[in-house]
């Protein structure tokens, strides 16, 4: 019985938790528009169902109380450690006063939000399972180490791009928003992809995921080759071009294709690779 309860019990306590945790730790501030809060919930959901989820795995050879225990713990830690990572991201990335934007109802920085939280999430749901409490210490290890990355890749990724995305998200351009929650959410899923594997020991994983995060440059092939000149028919660069062209101009179709592109690149390469 516990065996086919533990899935909707932890998924019912990850939600409640996330719930609790956003009043406790709000990203958004005060007197934000209730519409951008609510693009902004939406990812927040989503990071719940994917951490608890990701969680009931744990234990998998053990007893079902032991198991359920496991889950519970792995399904806390992973959302509050996803919160407080996303919470201090949002600082980081410095693009431009995203909480200014949300009290404006500016689509664009809830987009930016949404993205880099979905992206948080995704990295913790890849690292926080386990067999037993001490594989807790891998799991934050590789949690730090792949959020570092996270962040790291998204900011060379910025630097490709022709236009000021602080100055894009602080005018409302949707379409750049579109395209960087895309990339975040793209590189997220690689971050997860490389931190996800069997632990193989300290420096033999280490080795495996700085490899597996090599595959992060399929996105700068995708954006500035694939889709420079299949999609739109034009020269390659190694950075502009005119997909920015069409992203600048507020073309939210041309953002919408980016971040298809990168989500998609990001999907296969985790699928094949």
């Amino acid at each position: 019985m516990i065996e086919t309860l533990l899935p909707i019990v932890v998924l019912l306590f990850g939600l409640v938790l996330q719930v609790g945790l956003r009043r406790v730790l709000p990203l958004c501030g005060a007197n934000v528009s209730p519409v951008a809060a609510r693009l902004v919930f939406a990812a927040e959901l989503l990071v719940a169902f994917l951490v608890a989820g990701a969680a009931s795995a744990s234990g998998a050879d053990a007893e079902p109380t032991t198991r359920f225990g496991l889950a519970l713990v792995f399904t806390a830690c992973g959302l509050v450690a996803a919160r407080i990572v996303a919470a201090a991201g949002l600082r980081a990335m410095a693009l431009g006063d995203l909480a200014a934007g949300l009290r404006v109802a500016n689509l664009a920085a809830a987009l930016v939000i949404a993205g880099h939280v979905l992206a948080t999430g995704w990295v913790a749901a890849a690292v926080f399972v386990g067999n037993a409490l001490v594989d807790l210490r891998v799991s934050v290890l590789f949690f730090v180490i792949g959020q570092l990355s996270l962040h790291l890749l998204v900011w060379l990724f910025r630097l490709v791009t022709a236009y000021d995305d602080r100055q894009a998200i602080d005018d409302g351009n949707v379409a750049a928003a579109t395209a960087q929650a895309g990339l975040s959410l793209a590189v997220g899923m690689l971050v997860a992809h490389a931190a996800g594997g069997e632990f193989l020991g300290l420096g033999a994983s280490l080795r495996a995921y700085g490899l597996a995060l090599v595959e992060a440059l399929a996105l700068l092939v995708v954006r500035q080759f694939v889709l420079q000149t299949l999609v739109f028919g034009k020269r390659p660069r190694l950075a502009g071009g005119f997909l920015d062209e069409r992203v600048a101009a507020h073309d939210v179709g041309a953002g919408a294709i980016e971040a298809a592109a990168y989500v998609g690149a990001a999907w296969w390469v985790a699928a094949v690779l």
